[in-house]
């Protein structure tokens, strides 16, 4: 699902924002350190099991990075689901 989601997105002018990935790594490998965020696989896992329309609620203890605020603006637009997303 999180491929699924890369390339859905991508389609809609989704472009990783590789620069805030601090490890001396390709452009590729900073890809898939962004694509495992917390906020992603939870998005992705809850995309898997619930219904379209279906509110999906992450409450995270850490701040969101700005890579996954943008992606999950983009999935409100592409899917019917409503996502929101809290720190403590």
């Amino acid at each position: 699902m999180i491929r699924e989601l890369s390339g859905r997105l991508k389609a809609h002018g989704y472009t990783p924002q590789t620069d805030i990935v601090l490890h001396d790594i390709k452009e590729s490998a900073k890809e898939q350190v962004l694509s495992v965020h917390s906020e992603k696989l939870t998005i992705a896992f809850r995309l898997i099991n619930t219904k379209p329309g279906t509110t999906i609620k992450i409450v995270k203890n850490l701040h969101v990075c700005t890579d996954c605020h943008t992606m999950t603006k983009l999935i409100l637009k592409i899917t019917r689901h409503k996502i929101v997303v809290r720190n403590l």
